[in-house]
């Protein structure tokens, strides 16, 4: 093993009005600078291929999967940070030795001696949300090498880098098996209920053995299309299972089926639901009860429906025996299909339960329940332990690349967030923002939605999410994050200057008129935000079909999050409601706090996350 240790910037990838000299003027601990990431170290993308890949192979070989595969040759051999080029993560892997790399790989290496490789590897993580946003492409995301080059690194003296980078060793050593003995007690609790469950269904004393189709009667669910045009019906499809045990009544999705409703496809309580066809061949034979549902609720055609013919079935001891481990697994490895993974009636007809008398049955039932809700509530607490440890990983990073983990006070300065943009003012930008949407409301046919409140929730997430500064300072306030004084001088200048007003209808709603100078002002903004415009794009995407008060909702929670980041607070699904409804304004104790938790996953699951920078939002002063 080699090792590269010449510490020369790449000459060829530093910008040609970057003063070098600035890099090796030496700097005490508080001193931070940023520079492009093209100035510290080499940029590489591999040249081998997916069937270069070969189990008997010497090197490891890096792809665009997780995985790390092995390979007859090497391409590389120092110390290197990898980084896939294609999909939805783009999480970095630091590696000394001789390795492969794929054509669709990056590697960083050859690094200057002003940084240290490790505290760089962090420093990519704490950044992880930055590669996903400027990745290209409709289906398929991937990078382009400006993409590395131009990303801005700041970092202080590499004394102070290596302490930092050990210090995050350390602590994210300590961290992993704090994560791994969590995830391994909850896989036990999970464990010991299944076991438990599992013996009941084979020691039963007493019981009759019956096949399925002697208690109960089956039925596929209804069939539908777009082009459908018979009666509107709530129906309960695949994506409502995941690992519930009763069929949900709220947020269920609303089809035209073709024809009228047939009497015999409703759904009654104490129905059974079963997962029947589905790419995922996990999602097969999971099992629902109905418990109660809406009026005229129907199931999906991937669904198969067990109605019990006989009053000697208690429904939960079924649903249990349906859900056990034994029964999930003759199920599954009875499915047909190649691709598509699938049971029929005749998968649940043939299925043997040992029945004992109906009374017994009520008392397993009840044993499995308490049980069940016993297991849910240390699931919830590992569960708890794992987000924590995550909000203590993200919340310590915070801290390491904004000086905070230094010996003594720092001066700390880090690239600047939200950012000011030349050859238009903050005000102008602000009225310019706020024209780009109301024409993006306008196009999707929401220009009714677009009042007072949601320009505002629009404007924090354009400073918070997308970078920019609008001149802003926001408050905690009963509508979320405003600063409406800021907003009433934006609305007269946007007034004075002819570019747009917002009118007020007689039902107290404001709504905007657009002037003479509304489309050249939409020309200019975009013009001055350049590649930023990508952000504020998929940003307007998601927020203009939201109603008032889901953009509201969405914008207070953001907040309160990233409050908490800069707080250095570490971070849980509780701490984060409770900062955005409890100890945000007293209105918002008005909102379910189930609102709060859907936004949370909402967030997570389209990837915006905060990163505990820019504009805290502070308390509104009285």
């Amino acid at each position: 093993m080699s090792k590269d240790t010449s510490g020369k910037l790449n000459d060829a990838a530093v910008p040609s009005n970057f003063n070098t000299s600035k890099l090796n003027a030496p700097r005490a601990a508080e001193e931070w600078m940023t520079v492009p990431l093209s100035s510290l170290c080499t940029i590489k993308n591999g040249k081998s291929d997916t069937q270069d890949a070969t189990d008997d192979g010497l090197y490891a070989f890096f792809d665009r999967s997780k995985v790390i595969k092995k390979s007859r040759r090497y391409l590389f051999d120092c110390e290197a940070l990898i980084i896939p080029g294609e999909g939805t993560e783009f999480i970095p892997r630091h590696f000394i030795g001789k390795f492969d790399l794929h054509q669709r790989a990056y590697a960083l290496y050859n690094f200057s001696k002003e940084i240290n490789a490790r505290f760089l590897f962090y420093y990519l993580i704490y950044q992880k949300d930055y590669f996903p946003r400027v990745a290209v492409g409709a289906t398929v995301k991937s990078l382009r090498m400006r993409h590395f080059e131009e990303l801005q690194i700041a970092f202080t003296c590499i004394e102070e880098q290596r302490r930092i980078a050990d210090t995050l060793d350390k602590v994210f050593e300590s961290l992993e098996r704090a994560r791994i003995n969590c995830a391994l007690n909850l896989q036990i609790v999970r464990s010991a209920f299944e076991s438990y469950r599992d013996a009941i269904f084979v020691t039963n004393a007493n019981s009759h053995f019956k096949r399925l189709d002697e208690v109960a009667s089956f039925r596929n669910g209804a069939n539908f299309t777009k082009a459908s045009r018979g009666q509107t019906a709530t129906i309960i499809g695949v994506k409502d299972f995941r690992d519930r045990f009763f069929t949900p009544t709220e947020d269920l999705a609303s089809v035209t089926i073709d024809g009228d409703i047939n009497e015999e496809d409703v759904l009654r309580a104490n129905d059974l639901l079963t997962v029947r066809s589905n790419g995922n061949a996990d999602l097969i034979g999971r099992t629902m009860l109905v418990e109660e549902c809406p009026h005229n609720a129907l199931h999906s055609g991937f669904t198969i429906r067990t109605r019990l013919i006989t009053d000697d079935v208690w429904p939960r001891y079924l649903c249990h025996f349906m859900r056990s481990r034994a029964t999930r697994k003759r199920l599954t490895n009875g499915g047909t299909g190649t691709n598509i993974k699938s049971l029929n009636q005749g998968s649940l007809a043939s299925l043997v339960c040992s029945f004992p008398p109906l009374a017994q049955q009520k008392l397993l039932a009840n044993q499995l329940d308490r049980f069940s809700n016993a297991t849910d509530r240390l699931q919830g607490v590992y569960e708890e332990k794992l987000s924590l440890l995550d909000g203590l990983k993200q919340s310590l990073l915070h801290k390491a690349f904004s000086g905070q983990l230094h010996q003594r006070q720092s001066k700390a300065a880090v690239i600047p967030f939200p950012i000011k943009i030349s050859n238009i003012s903050p005000t102008d930008l602000h009225i310019g923002v706020l024209a780009v949407a109301y024409a993006t409301h306008e196009a999707l046919h929401r220009a009714s939605d677009f009042g007072h409140v949601k320009a505002e929730k629009i404007a924090h997430m354009v400073e918070a999410y997308v970078g920019v500064d609008l001149g802003r300072a926001p408050v905690r306030d009963a509508a979320g994050p405003n600063d409406f004084p800021h907003l009433k001088k934006v609305e007269h200048r946007a007034d004075k200057a002819g570019y747009l007003t917002f009118a007020r209808q007689p039902s107290g709603a404001y709504r905007v008129t657009k002037k003479a100078g509304f489309d050249s002002l939409v020309t200019k903004t975009r013009t001055a935000l350049a590649d930023r415009n990508q952000d504020l794009d998929k940003l307007l995407n998601l927020m203009t079909p939201m109603t008032t008060k889901q953009a509201e909702i969405f914008a207070t929670v953001y907040a309160a999050w990233n409050n908490l980041l800069m707080d250095g607070e570490p971070i849980t699904d509780e701490r984060i409601v409770h900062a955005a409804r409890e100890d945000w304004h007293s209105d918002k104790l008005n909102i379910p706090r189930d609102k709060f938790f859907t936004a949370i996953a909402w967030i997570r699951a389209k990837g915006l996350c905060p990163e505990g920078k820019g504009k805290k939002v502070e308390a509104k002063k009285h």
